[in-house]
C-alpha cells in the first residue's frame, strides 16, 4: 500500500499536514500536488496540477481528468513544475514502449 490509496481518511490528513509543511516552507509544494490530485481522483474529481494518468493499454497514456488545462498549467507553474504539455510528453517518453512508437496514444 504504497500511497495508502485504501485509506482516504490517511491520505487527507497527510494532505492537511503536508499543506501546513509547505505553508512553512518545510515541504514541497510538488509533493502536495501529486497527493492533492490522488485523491481528486479516487473521489471523482477533476485533478487541480494534472499529475495522474491512466493507461488503458501499453501503448497509450492518458491524464486523467483536469478542471481546466490553462487553469492546472497556471498552478503548475506557480509551484515549478513544468507544463502539462511537457509532463505528458515526458510521461509518455518514460511510460510507453519504444515499439509503440507511431501507434496514436
Amino acid at each position: 500500500m504504497p500511497h495508502a490509496d485504501q485509506d482516504r481518511d490517511f491520505q487527507r490528513a497527510a494532505r492537511d499536514l503536508l499543506e501546513a509543511a509547505v505553508r512553512k516552507g518545510a515541504a514541497a509544494p510538488r509533493d502536495l500536488a501529486y497527493l492533492a490530485d490522488r485523491i481528486a481522483v479516487a473521489e471523482g474529481r477533476p485533478q487541480e496540477y494534472g499529475t495522474q494518468f491512466t493507461m488503458p493499454d501499453r501503448c497509450t497514456l492518458i491524464m486523467r481528468p483536469v478542471d481546466s488545462r490553462e487553469q492546472v498549467n497556471r498552478r503548475r507553474q506557480a509551484l515549478g513544475m513544468p507544463s502539462l504539455e511537457e509532463y505528458e510528453a515526458e510521461g509518455r517518453k518514460h511510460m510507453i514502449p519504444a515499439d509503440c512508437a507511431g501507434k496514436t496514444n
